[in-house]
């Protein structure tokens, strides 16, 4: 709403000159008249900013992962020409490694989430609704830094698509 008026009176004031310096006033006008509307940003804290890097990594090594389960079975139609087990042998051990890694970055969100106490709040309250487990409640707390840029159930219902609006 406050773009489309900003952009009604842009239009409505089109017959003056455009240039930097005039725009920069329009734009400055515009916060000056409409600042009581708009939320300060806040960085994320620390412990929000370890949770994503941990999440991201993790979603790392399970693509890895997926990759290497894959191949695994694609070996069945090099059997004829006997690399097949040596190659599975290898994959096994890279699964085998992927996991003890996902494991470890498990154990390290939830050491970060346990260690802040609003964040462990959260991730409980969370986790006590049917069907959200550890990785939704990651996923969740991470993309809305702590419901901190999701403010309303309404905003996360479009965000994660799970409600049409016309």
């Amino acid at each position: 709403e406050l773009l489309f008026n900003c952009r009604k009176s842009i239009i409505l004031k089109s017959n003056q000159r455009k240039n930097d310096k005039i725009d920069a006033a329009r734009i400055a006008h515009f916060i000056v008249r409409n600042a009581q509307d708009c939320e300060l940003w806040k960085p994320s804290s620390d412990a929000m900013k370890k949770l994503k890097v941990l999440l991201t990594e993790r979603k790392s090594k399970v693509k890895l992962k997926s990759a290497l389960l894959q191949q695994k079975k694609n070996y069945k139609s090099i059997k004829g020409i006997g690399l097949d087990k040596m190659l599975l042998k290898i994959n096994e051990k890279e699964i085998k490694m992927l996991n003890d890694h996902i494991k470890f970055l498990e154990n390290e969100m939830e050491k970060v989430i346990k260690m802040d106490e609003e964040l462990k709040t959260k991730s409980e309250l969370m986790q006590s609704i049917p069907g959200v487990g550890k990785v939704l409640t990651w996923m969740v707390l991470a993309k809305t830094d702590n419901f901190q840029m999701i403010d309303s159930a309404r905003k996360l219902a479009c965000y994660s698509g799970v409600v049409p609006f016309d």
